[in-house]
């Protein structure tokens, strides 16, 4: 056991100071962003998160008729009603360490990075999951691609059996989609899967290569572009399964199983929202029962489809191989 009387008064005093939670709290912000780049380029409501918890978003009326070369007067009156569209944001929070009082006196490793940058870590890849889960959860079948490629064994986590593999057709057709629904060219994005990816880069010609590496950009995050997409890359962006003969992507914290899909997104910039609400981080030093101190994080985020008629939103999907 090490006595506080035999420790050096140095470092007596570090120890009572604990951690700069305001340092904390940004650290966590740009480390969300930082790790899951592609948040930036949803629509943000952060501008109409209340009380660090929940969004309230003004919703104009009907815009008004108009008449061409009126006759009748005087013209009908209307007023115009407004409204509000309000969800919740979802709390996600780590699990506390417990640091000893032997381990902090004696460590010589960083506690950011070793700590607490762990639970940064876990919670911003987290709420990065979620995310993309509330932007396809009841999403309608239509906004649901199958990938066409051949088949192929090389599958992620428990998956078993076959699937087709991503081909650059299927994100053509996802092109094809947004501008049949007249969604703007600008601002499109997809978050790619990693086995994705490889697969998608597999298909292309040596020109269609050089096109998409050019997208690179070290300084957002983007690995790459190709038919008006940016994309951004994660080991895993969601995961679909077939339920009442409808493909749908799994609630978040679902468990694995064999028949699951890799699913890859497809988004335009005002189609998909994301709001984040209070960062924290906690302490709670010298805890006599614990012998040490005692940390955790927590964030509140949500997100949502703009749209109502759910255009400009596509999930592309592993199809079972035949």
């Amino acid at each position: 056991m090490i006595l506080l009387s035999f420790i050096p008064t140095a470092a007596v005093t570090a120890y009572r100071q604990g951690i700069d939670v305001a340092m904390w709290v940004n650290y966590v912000t740009e480390k969300l962003y930082a790790n899951n780049s592609f948040i930036q380029a949803a629509y943000s409501d952060d501008e109409f998160v209340k009380e660090g918890k929940y969004v309230i978003l003004p919703q104009a009326g009907s815009d008004p008729k108009v008449t061409k070369n009126r006759e009748v007067f005087p013209a009908p009156i209307s007023r115009r009603a407004d409204s509000t569209l309000n969800y919740m944001l979802n709390a996600y929070r780590t699990d506390p360490t417990h640091i000893t009082a032997a381990e902090t006196y004696e460590a010589s490793y960083n506690k950011m990075d070793s700590v607490l940058g762990g639970h940064i870590n876990a919670l911003t890849n987290e709420v990065a999951i979620d995310l993309i889960v509330m932007w396809g959860t009841d999403l309608p079948q239509a906004n649901i691609l199958l990938t066409t490629g051949v088949n192929t064994s090389l599958l992620s986590n428990v998956q078993t059996g076959a699937r087709k593999v991503f081909r650059y057709q299927d994100l053509k057709l996802a092109q094809r989609k947004m501008n049949e629904d007249d969604v703007p060219e600008n601002d499109r994005f997809c978050v790619i899967t990693a086995n994705h990816l490889d697969e998608l880069v597999n298909s292309f010609s040596d020109n269609q290569y050089a096109l998409f590496s050019q997208g690179y950009n070290a300084a957002t995050g983007s690995i790459g572009a190709l038919f008006g997409f940016t994309f951004y890359q994660r080991s895993s962006v969601a995961t679909m399964t077939v339920a009442g003969g409808d493909v749908i992507v799994k609630p978040y914290g679902a468990a694995k199983e064999a028949a699951d899909r890799d699913a890859t997104v497809c988004f335009q910039k005002d189609a998909v929202t994301k709001a984040l609400g209070t960062v924290d981080v906690f302490e709670d030093l010298r805890v006599a029962s614990m012998y040490g101190d005692i940390y955790s994080a927590e964030l509140y985020m949500g997100g949502r489809r703009r749209r109502a008629d759910n255009k400009g939103v596509y999930f592309i999907t592993s199809a079972l191989g035949v």
